[in-house]
């Protein structure tokens, strides 16, 4: 799929690469089509949002508002250009789409964990909901998860239902006969509930400003070769390795270290080739 120009994006849809999935082995077609139609969602409900009279939502880029164009339900009439993250041209609205979604989550787990620190917290606390034990957690999230490895269970995922089943189970309303009695709720079982059930656990996502590189860009392998013309290489002793390697914790760090590793390296090599 990287070996693709531009004009090929533009004239190949969705439907074409649901179709090279199943001829290639890519894997589950049904994945793909799933992460399709979530894409999809997000990008219509911003399109919605931009062409509704109430709402003075608007993305921008350099200054400049961009309009989304809903997406067709039909994936033969979606072309695939709209798909791939780009720096400019049709894909930078896919790129301002992601980045839009990752900074309101952002933005609300930074607000959370600053109300939260600020709500006073009993020495402990436990409720029972839907047969399991919860207990009071000291930290909303902390987690910091690079967007290219985050699942669904870093992602806040909020659905109307289960929040309105939530609200149901902690409200109250005391009968007496011709009388019409308010409804009360439980508020502080209630925000406990949805912190422990939506919210805990989710992490920051970190966004890298990696775009699609279409047939004829730049490529690691290059960047590399052009760099070992230029610094003296030396191998790497294996007790050196090791020590590197035991500097990391956990995968997701050893992630970040490499993509600022792999962000030095097109650094360096972008300064030679201006000189």
């Amino acid at each position: 799929m990287r070996k693709i120009t531009p004009d090929d994006a533009k004239n190949k849809t969705i439907a074409d690469v649901f179709e090279e999935c199943k001829e290639n082995n890519w894997g589950d077609v049904s994945l793909w089509k799933d992460s399709w139609q979530g894409f999809r969602q997000a990008w219509n409900y911003l399109a919605m949002r931009m062409e509704s009279q109430n709402d003075n939502f608007e993305l921008r880029v350099e200054c400049q508002p961009i309009i989304l164009e809903k997406l067709s339900d039909d994936p033969s009439k979606v072309s695939l250009i709209f798909s791939l993250s780009t720096a400019e041209n049709e894909g930078r609205m896919c790129e301002e789409v992601i980045s839009y979604l990752v900074g309101s989550q952002n933005d609300f787990l930074k607000f959370l964990s600053q109300y939260t620190s600020k709500v006073e917290k009993p020495a402990e606390v436990e409720m029972k909901y839907g047969g399991e034990a919860l207990n009071q957690r000291e930290e909303t999230t902390g987690l910091e998860v690079p967007l290219e490895v985050a699942t669904r269970a870093h992602v806040i995922i909020l659905e109307r239902r289960e929040l309105d089943e939530l609200v149901f189970s902690q409200s109250h309303e005391i009968s007496e006969y011709g009388k019409r009695q308010p409804v009360t709720y439980n508020n502080s079982t209630l925000e406990r509930l949805i912190l422990d059930r939506f919210l805990h656990g989710k992490a920051t996502l970190l966004k890298s400003d990696h775009y699609f590189e279409f047939a004829g860009e730049v490529k690691m392998s290059t960047v590399v070769e052009a760099l070992e013309r230029e610094i003296r290489q030396e191998v790497l002793p294996g007790e050196n390795f090791e020590d590197f390697d035991e500097e990391f914790d956990s995968h997701l760090e050893r992630v970040k270290a490499f993509e600022s590793l792999k962000e030095c390296m097109l650094f360096f090599e972008s300064c030679w080739w201006c000189t």
